[in-house]
C-alpha cells in the first residue's frame, strides 16, 4: 500500500502555482483568483500568524505575555518581543528593550524568570535608546524583528568576512 504524503497547505499551493500559475483557483462572480495569487496570499497569512506568536521549540510564546513581564520591571520603559531564527529551536525568543537606566541581561533575565515559565524567558536581550513604538503608539514588529536579525547576523560574522 502506498503511503500518502502529508503536505502543509502552503506547500500544496506553492506547487500548484509553480505548475500553472495563471490557472484559476477560486472564482466568485466576476472575480477570479489564480493559483499564483492564492500562493502569495497564503504566504502573507502564514507570516501574519507567525507574528502573533513565537514558535520556540514546539511551544508557542505570545509576545504580549513576555512584554508585560518585561515592562513590569521599574527600569524598563518599553519592550518588544520577537522570534529570531534558531538552528535548534526554529525560533528563539528575543527581547528588544528601551530602559530608563542601565540594565544587564542578567538583571532582566532574573526579573522575568520570576514571572514566566522557563521556555518563555527570552534567550537574548538587546537594549536600545530609541522608542519602540511609532507616533501612533503601534509596534512595527516585523521591522524590529528584521533589524534585530540583521544585527545578530552582523555580530556573528567573522572578522574580514564579506557579504
Amino acid at each position: 500500500m502506498d503511503m500518502l504524503e502529508i503536505k502543509p497547505l502552503v506547500r500544496i499551493l506553492r506547487e500548484l502555482a509553480e505548475e500553472r500559475p495563471d490557472a484559476p483557483m477560486i472564482t466568485c462572480g466576476d472575480a477570479t483568483i489564480t493559483r499564483a495569487d492564492l500562493d502569495a496570499r497564503s504566504n502573507r497569512l502564514a507570516r501574519a500568524y507567525g507574528e502573533l506568536g513565537v514558535g520556540s521549540g514546539g511551544a508557542n510564546v505570545y509576545p504580549a505575555e513576555v512584554e508585560a513581564a518585561l515592562e513590569s520591571h521599574p527600569q524598563i520603559r518599553s519592550a518588544v518581543v520577537v522570534g529570531l531564527p534558531d538552528d535548534d529551536l526554529g525560533q528563539r525568543v528575543h527581547a528588544v528593550i528601551q530602559a530608563t537606566a542601565p540594565l544587564t541581561d542578567d538583571d532582566v533575565r532574573s526579573h522575568v524568570a520570576e514571572r514566566l515559565v522557563r521556555y518563555k524567558v527570552p534567550r537574548s536581550f538587546e537594549f536600545v535608546d530609541t522608542p519602540l513604538r511609532d507616533d501612533a503608539g503601534k509596534v512595527r514588529r516585523g521591522a524590529i524583528r528584521d533589524a534585530a536579525a540583521a544585527r545578530m547576523t552582523a555580530q556573528r560574522k567573522p572578522a574580514g568576512a564579506r557579504s
